[in-house]
């Protein structure tokens, strides 16, 4: 006979303060007939921060006796899901959960509004960064954007005055620092379309600053910018970019 709801909760509460995932998952597999664990992750950078900064819950994968991974919702579910919770956004959106998520967008938009100049200009550096599939994210290359690309006229942009900002936008949910804290993490709902093209300045051409941001990592002898931007900007077809 399986435990009441409420006990289990209990349970699982009093495992959860040893903070030791394999065991929680363990016990749980003795005291049901069937556990499931569903999870959300993200690749790339983002992936690595997650399993440097949790321990070993990154681990408790393996204890898994079937793993899945989900096929990306299709155009179909996306509008099943929009019109099931009526939502009436017309922008392509790249997952279910950022279809659900307007209400909290609306909210990040209205906090970011809030931020300095310095503030919104180091999340634009980010983003400048991983449109172009540049990295790691680190201080010396936001800092060389601010100067060189976003051309950023406040005086006061050394090293301590970014980090502050840094600082601020992961106090306000924007990135998250990884567990040495030299590189940085963007939150991808903020970063990615539709909702990026709020937060870079819509005055602003990307391509462009794509070829400014070229010659800034010339400029620092950024070899490994340099090459990425290319890479990327090549896969793209835009050839003449890496030819010049």
């Amino acid at each position: 006979m399986l435990p009441h709801p409420t006990s289990l909760t209990y349970i699982i509460q009093n495992c959860t303060s040893n903070l030791n995932p394999p065991y929680i998952f363990n016990f749980l597999k003795k005291i049901s007939r069937v556990c499931v664990l569903a999870a959300t992750c993200r690749d790339g950078p983002e992936l690595k921060a997650v399993n440097i900064n949790t321990g070993q819950l990154h681990k408790i994968y393996d204890l898994f006796d079937y793993k899945f991974i989900l096929k990306p919702a299709s155009d179909y579910q996306k509008n099943e899901l929009k019109h099931a919770i009526g939502e009436t956004d017309s922008r392509l959106f790249p997952t279910l959960g950022s279809i659900c998520m307007r209400k909290h967008f609306e909210f990040m938009r209205e906090r970011f509004r809030q931020l300095t100049e310095l503030e919104k200009n180091s999340f634009r550096a980010i983003f400048l960064l991983f449109s172009g599939f540049i990295y790691p994210f680190t201080l010396q290359r936001i800092k060389a954007i601010l100067t060189d690309v976003l051309e950023h006229t406040i005086h006061n942009i050394d090293d301590p005055a970014i980090r502050t900002s840094l600082n601020i936008l992961e106090a306000n949910g924007f990135v998250i620092f990884t567990k040495d804290e030299n590189f940085i993490v963007p939150d991808a709902a903020y970063i990615t379309k539709p909702e990026s093209g709020f937060y870079y300045p819509e005055n602003r051409s990307l391509q462009k600053d794509y070829v400014k941001l070229a010659e800034c990592f010339k400029k620092h002898k950024d070899a490994d910018g340099l090459n990425k931007l290319a890479f990327s900007q090549y896969n793209n077809g835009r050839y003449r970019f890496c030819s010049d």
